[in-house]
């Protein structure tokens, strides 16, 4: 046994997996293999129809999920009892152990894609034509979905003209030692295919924190975040909350692949690309935030934080990440919502009916002083869809 393979924080329900390599001279057809936590009764399988040659390894998992996790340190053992139906004349190298930290409890985990990707990689382009309309058909950052895609825009390759790269992005691939693209990393770890196998995996397991929030568009130019995180283990690990404005969907014509459609770009990050250190964590106590920040719409250059389109387009995804290995144990998406309507100066009220609205909507308000008022309405990606031209209204 070469390995056990088991998250450093976990949940009952969680899978256990085992990598085995055949030391001998005979090709291994069946293995039988426990796995055990703590002072629990072991867990056994046998894994039949094997072909597994000398100096050859293979990874197996077991139909059991793990159960009977208390919170604290924990240690898994791995076991290997026979191979081929007969007790190992080496049980040398037949055990394995690995230690995590139990969670009080575990809740349904939103798995996280990050990719590093540019307008002027070719490369990247290939791997975003199949990539990019799998994570769209998955509903990425919608709630119900559970999984959620933050792409960070590079400076490279030549000519390294993408407009969308800016410091938060550099941030994070500076944080993951990104020396090439495309690359992706899910839940904070190295990425495979990018395909529906990963993708689903990456939710498989429970997750061992909670996340909520809000994301409000205020007036005509600011951004109010709330974050609040709900951990479900204890430990001093240091663990950071990353936050970041993903703007569903823009077009642009100016790169130098065959990609012209971007989707989930990152335009910010709150308060930056570092994200925010929390305190140490302790099962079921929570720890809230709020970001605010202003924010521009149009003219995106390199280095600017500026949205393409008006940021009722984009979605806030919050996640948290373990800050010594890079796990990220639990992540979060909401959209933007303009229905948090701040003070207009000489408007005394103002309401819309009914919210949601389908076929039509009445906006009512009341006018302190002669004033010109007009209405637009955006679409979820930010694009107008009604405009009524300003008039004067008297007051009252």
């Amino acid at each position: 046994i070469d390995a056990i393979t088991f998250p450093r924080y976990a949940a009952n329900n969680t899978k256990v997996s085992v990598t085995v390599s055949n030391a001998g001279v005979q090709t291994i057809t069946s293995v039988t293999v426990n796995y055990k936590i703590g002072a629990n009764a072991a867990v056994s399988q046998t894994f039949t129809g094997l072909n597994l040659m000398p100096f050859q390894a293979t990874t197996l998992t077991f139909t059991t999920l793990a159960s009977g996790i208390s919170t604290g340190a924990l240690t898994i053992t791995g076991t290997i009892t026979q191979v081929n139906g007969v007790t190992d004349p080496n049980a040398a190298n037949n055990v394995k152990t690995a230690n995590f930290t139990g969670a009080s409890q575990g809740v349904a985990r939103s798995g996280l894609i990050e990719e590093f990707s540019s307008s002027t990689c070719a490369p990247c382009a290939s791997f975003n034509a199949t990539f990019d309309p799998l994570i769209v058909s998955n509903n990425s950052n919608v709630a119900s979905s559970r999984f959620n895609v933050v792409k960070y825009q590079m400076n490279w390759p030549s000519p390294g003209t993408d407009p969308s790269y800016n410091p938060h992005g550099l941030t994070r691939r500076t944080y993951y030692s990104v020396s090439g693209i495309p690359d992706h990393f899910t839940n904070g770890l190295a990425g495979g295919a990018g395909d529906q196998a990963e993708i689903d995996a990456s939710k498989a397991d429970p997750a061992v924190a909670a996340i909520t929030g809000t994301y409000w568009l205020k007036g005509a130019d600011s951004i109010i975040c709330t974050v609040t995180v709900t951990p479900y283990i204890t430990t001093t690990t240091p663990f950071k909350l990353h936050v970041a404005a993903v703007e569903r969907q823009y077009t642009f014509t100016g790169g130098t692949t065959s990609q012209t459609n971007y989707v989930r770009i990152m335009r910010l990050m709150f308060p930056d690309g570092n994200g925010t250190t929390l305190a140490n964590l302790t099962a079921g106590q929570s720890q809230s935030f709020t970001f605010r920040a202003k924010y521009t719409v149009g003219s995106v250059t390199q280095n600017s934080l500026n949205f393409w389109a008006n940021p009722i387009g984009s979605d806030m995804v919050a996640f948290v990440q373990d800050n010594t290995n890079k796990d990220i144990i639990q992540s979060y998406a909401t959209p933007a919502s303009t229905t948090s309507v701040n003070t207009i100066e000489n408007m005394t009220s103002l309401s819309v009916f009914p919210n949601p609205a389908i076929d039509y909507a009445e906006v009512g308000f009341r006018n302190a002083v002669s004033m010109s008022v007009g209405v637009r309405v955006f679409d979820m990606m930010g694009k107008i869809v009604f405009e009524k031209a300003a008039a004067t209204y008297e007051s009252g």
